[in-house]
């Protein structure tokens, strides 16, 4: 079975296996040459793409991890996991290009910051990762600190777009019993001009029957002297 490293359309770098060729078993991998660096020599086993993205990588983050935890660990072991360690950090590095939705960055953080320690432990320099990371993290906490006050702010607006709408509506019973009112005004005020119009009349016809009344007295026959009855001698 043959291993072969290859570069996934997002950066990743995936290990794909292929079966042989022939039913002869594979022959026995070449004898390290333990005269080349040890990031060198474990580059020297990729595919040419990813070897390029390799040597991009770890000429702009050079580094020296000591792999002390490995130290128990047989060579071949050793050697394989140090590879594997070197393509995560490829992958590490990839991911950092992929960064998109600030929701999925930030419930990844402490995946991440893990990831960080266990590279440390290593041996790994993560100083340049570490502060785009913390630059990544503090822009996206106050993108979502914008979104939380947005959120707020709508929430805020519906409720007093509700009040608003409950008062129109309260206004809009009151303007309607205002002209309720308004018209048992005008209502009211027609029955009082009647009452005058009416008061009017009867006030008219009471002076005419008072004038009648005092010219039906003054046309009585008035008598002068003194009457005298008997008895009142």
């Amino acid at each position: 079975m043959a291993l072969n490293l290859r570069s996934s359309k997002k950066g990743k770098l995936v290990l794909k296996t292929s079966p042989s060729q022939s039913s002869t078993p594979p022959p026995p991998p070449p004898a390290l040459n333990l005269k080349f660096p040890l990031v060198q020599q474990r580059s020297s086993s990729l595919s040419p793409q990813v070897n390029l993205l390799h040597d991009q990588v770890f000429t702009s983050l050079p580094q020296s991890p000591h792999f002390n935890p490995l130290a128990k660990l047989s060579e071949s072991i050793r050697e394989g996991i140090k590879h594997g360690f070197d393509i995560a950090f490829l992958n590490l590095v990839m991911k950092f290009q992929d960064f998109v939705d600030v929701y999925t960055f930030l419930s990844e953080v402490e995946c991440y910051e893990k990831e960080f320690m266990e590279f440390e432990e290593m041996g790994y320099d993560l100083t340049e990762i570490r502060k785009r990371f913390n630059q990544l993290k503090g822009r996206a906490e106050q993108e979502m600190d914008l979104k939380d006050e947005i959120d707020k702010l709508d929430e805020e607006k519906k409720h007093r777009e509700a009040t608003v709408e409950s008062k129109e509506l309260i206004l809009m019973e009151l303007e309607a019993k205002s002209a309720r009112v308004a018209n048992e005004i005008e209502m009211e005020k027609s029955m009082i001009k009647r009452i005058d119009n009416k008061k009017r009349k009867m006030m008219k016809n009471s002076n005419v029957y008072e004038n009648e009344f005092r010219k039906l007295a003054n046309e009585f026959p008035s008598f002068h002297g003194n009457v005298i009855f008997d008895g009142d001698e």
